[in-house]
């Protein structure tokens, strides 16, 4: 009897002895496999365990105005804490359908605490959107915002442009035509760096704003004080675009009086530049002006006899 009691207790002390001297490899095989073991265990439950909802990512955003309160002292490292935010929810937007409502409020509130970053309004112009997509009234405002503190930033004014072309505001075509214009006015000026294609856009603008005499200066304007080749021929055929409803009064040469006029008004010759001036003015404003009709033929009468001179 007293050996059937000792008996458990000697295979226990003998199968400790043997672990003790098994091989440090088969320890390390035997630790993998428990813990693999504990992995696949915790996967199976997690597997049976009902999917949580997503919540929302924001519940509340204080007011622009308000967000220079949560970081006093330090509010440009609080727009880059807000722009990570921002760029992180756009994502959400983008790739798993997240509510794209706090785009605004982000952005507005990054622009608040640091006034001097233009980025997150140029960002600003093209993410914030309604739920079609389109430029809104909250897109406007922040574009708006960035040219009356970047004025010399000229995406942000084509930007604008778009927004007001884009959208839905019940105006009328005339209306945000005039509007666009204005954005744009300052960059036919010459002073602010910008492409071609951007003082293009402004001319046709103005012009369909219906002050194509103003369109017509502002480009003559910049076709005194531009040398590029290139930039000269296209301001030509914008020219011509210009002078559309009049070119057929001119009669035969019409598509030359464009070139006649650019000649002109690089001649460097005071007279004829002013001259050349208020022909295009006069024809931009007013097809009919006989006056303006009949010199503009006169003067493609002069360059055809002058071409015909040079060939002797």
């Amino acid at each position: 009897m007293r050996y059937v009691f000792r008996l458990p207790f000697f295979i226990l002390s003998k199968g400790l002895q043997d672990l003790m001297t098994v091989s440090r490899r088969s320890s390390f095989l035997a630790i993998a496999a428990l813990v693999f073991g504990s992995l696949a265990v915790g996967l199976g439950q997690s597997l049976k365990r009902p999917v949580i909802a997503k919540l929302p990512p924001f519940s509340y955003l204080p007011s622009p105005e308000a967000s220079r309160l949560v970081f006093p002292g330090q509010p440009t490292f609080g727009a880059s804490i807000v722009w990570v935010a921002t760029v992180l929810h756009f994502a959400d937007c983008l790739l798993e359908g997240a509510d794209p409502r706090f785009m605004g409020d982000l952005i507005e509130i990054a622009m608040e605490l640091d006034k001097r970053w233009v980025y997150p309004c140029e960002f600003g112009g093209v993410a914030v959107t309604d739920a079609k997509g389109k430029p809104n009234d909250r897109t406007v405002r922040i574009l708006e915002k960035g040219v009356s503190r970047f004025p010399d930033n000229w995406n942000l004014r084509i930007y604008l442009v778009s927004a007001l072309r884009d959208g839905r505001y019940g105006l009328t075509e005339s209306v945000i035509a005039d509007s666009c214009a204005k954005v744009l006015l300052p960059i036919t000026t010459g002073k602010m760096k910008s492409p071609d294609y951007a003082r293009t856009l402004a001319f046709t603008l103005i012009q369909k704003s219906g002050r194509p005499d103003e369109a017509m200066r502002q480009l003559l304007s910049m076709m005194r004080i531009v040398d590029d080749p290139l930039i000269q021929v296209r301001y030509q055929e914008k020219m011509g675009k210009l002078l559309h409803g009049s070119l057929g009064a001119v009669g035969s040469d019409s598509l030359e009086f464009p070139k006649i006029a650019g000649a002109m008004l690089k001649s460097g010759d005071v007279g004829q530049i002013t001259l050349a001036s208020q022909v295009l003015v006069a024809l931009a404003t007013d097809s009919t002006n006989l006056r303006a009709v009949a010199v503009a033929r006169e003067l493609v009468g002069q360059y055809r006899a002058f071409e015909a001179q040079a060939r002797r």
